[in-house]
This record gives structure tokens, C-alpha cells and sequence, in this order.
């Protein structure tokens, strides 16, 4: 979120909605692992969650349904009820969860402290231990998508 503030613009209140979002990303698996995304994004909606408004709590939803698969579609309602506003806010917060969701597939925190930085067009994830991380780059190959369309910026784990 950091590294890339000049590409999206955010501020604080979103990065709060960020974090709450890849804190209850995977929160649908417990209902059921087929489309936990859809179900966690359900969960969102439905719940009290205190500090955030249910506007603040719709957007963390999308946020989390994006961690995976589809990425945002005008035909997929809830989204496309979004003001334009929001659904920018969306992509952005979801482009970035489903690279950190990528950076964390093997749920070994084998890429934790990551130096991350951006160089001629790319999103860098440096770190020694990126031998060990097959799996977070396969992930990261088939994630980085929204991420590239989004902010314009490829994305390499190094």
C-alpha cells in the first residue's frame, strides 16, 4: 500500500479498509472452500463489524470477493451498484489483496519481510527466500492481473 501511494491515491481510512479485508479474505472457507470468496464477501455484508459503517463494510466485501478468481465485472451486481467512486476504490484495494493473497499461498510467511519497490514499470518483491516460494509465484502469476490493469505496473517476485 505503501510502496505504491503515488500510483492509487488512497489514504488512511482505505488502508484500514484493506486490512480489514485480508483479515476476513478466506472467512467464507468456513462456510465452504467452493466459492469462499462469494461467501466471505456474505459474511462481510451480513455482520456487525465495529469501527466500520456499512457503507465502509459493503466495500471491504468487494474488496474480498475480488481476492480470487473473477476480477470486478459490470455484470456482477453488487459491484455494479457501486457509485464509480467506489468501484475505483474496489479494484484498487482488490488489485492489491490478491497480490499480497499471492505472496502468502502457502501460508509459511516464507515472504514476510519482503523488500518491496517499483523499477522501470514493475513492481519488485525482493527477498532471499523467493527459491522456496514456488507456490506464491505460480499464485502471483495468476493473480497479478487486476494488479497490472489497475495501477499499470507489472509485478516479479525476485
Amino acid at each position: 500500500f505503501k510502496t505504491i501511494q503515488d500510483q492509487h491515491g488512497l489514504n488512511g481510512g482505505h488502508r484500514l479498509l484493506l486490512e480489514v479485508a485480508a483479515v476476513l479474505h478466506d472467512s467464507g472457507t468456513y462456510v465452504s472452500h467452493h466459492a469462499h470468496h462469494k461467501h466471505s464477501a456474505y459474511l462481510i455484508e451480513n455482520s456487525d463489524i465495529f469501527g466500520l459503517s456499512q457503507k465502509q463494510q459493503n466495500l471491504v466485501a468487494q474488496v474480498a470477493r475480488y481476492h480470487r478468481r473473477a476480477l470486478p465485472q459490470p455484470g456482477h451486481e453488487k459491484y455494479a451498484a457501486l457509485p464509480s467512486k467506489e468501484k475505483n476504490v474496489v479494484n484498487k484495494l482488490a488489485a492489491i489483496l490478491r497480490v499480497a493473497d499471492a505472496l502468502d499461498n502457502s501460508h509459511g510467511d516464507l515472504l514476510r519481510n519482503a523488500k518491496i519497490f517499483v523499477k522501470n514499470e514493475t513492481l519488485m518483491i525482493e527477498h532471499p527466500n523467493n527459491i522456496y516460494a514456488v507456490g506464491e509465484a505460480i499464485s502471483l502469476g495468476r493473480k497479478k492481473d487486476l494488479f497490472t490493469k489497475v495501477f499499470g505496473l507489472d509485478v516479479k517476485l525476485i
